[in-house]
């Protein structure tokens, strides 16, 4: 795990043993698998394209894991895209 800007002496497991997802039917609980990836934008700087080019191999290798993303829909860095490019 890297933390980026975490303070983990405040931000750690505690005594919460189920976190129901905003907007979604699905609720983690205590022993799953969770697989996160959070940034302000999904950019290259934030090496998003890489943590979704190893998404197939960390799944086939564990397969129950579930994956949480939260991000921005910004650009943090370099420059907006040409209308309909991503």
């Amino acid at each position: 795990m890297i933390h980026d800007g975490i303070h983990t002496g405040l931000v750690r497991p505690g005594m919460v043993t189920d976190f129901a997802l905003p907007e979604s039917r699905e609720t983690l609980r205590t022993g799953d698998e969770v697989l996160s990836f959070i940034a302000r934008n999904l950019e290259p700087y934030r090496r998003f394209h890489i943590f979704m080019r190893t998404l197939p191999a960390l799944l086939a290798a564990r397969p129950r894991a579930q994956v949480l993303i939260v991000d921005g829909h910004e650009v943090s860095y370099g420059r907006r895209l040409a209308s309909g490019q991503t």
